[in-house]
């Protein structure tokens, strides 16, 4: 469901919704065991929010939709936070959608 987004450019507030119900859908699939998405923002053409493990939070965002060479797929930030209002948390780190599960791991044992 989620790879009808990649690479594609999104001009449409429209089409940026439904890529956004999908992109949670994504996201709640593939996270660790025992994660939670805590928060998420539809915000202008990309998504954020936050996601709680053991009291531990990870922060993620995808690139502005609308700038389809970024190839949101593969350029998702995510870092560690304090929580789930944490702007500015741990370091930036990049990840994409087949390695996001892993990396989110990878955070909530550190």
């Amino acid at each position: 469901m989620i790879d009808r987004w990649f690479s594609k450019k999104i001009t449409s507030y429209d089409d940026f919704k439904q890529f956004a119900r999908d992109f949670r859908k994504f996201l709640n699939k593939n996270l660790p065991e025992g994660a939670e998405i805590v928060r998420y923002q539809e915000n202008y053409f990309y998504v954020s929010g936050f996601i709680r493990k053991d009291n531990k939070y990870a922060y993620f965002s995808t690139p502005d939709m609308r700038f389809g060479h970024l190839r949101w797929e593969e350029n998702i930030l995510i870092r560690k936070a304090s929580s789930d209002e944490d702007y500015i948390g741990g370091k930036n780190q990049i990840t994409d959608c087949l390695s996001f599960k892993e990396t989110c791991d990878i955070l909530f044992k550190n």
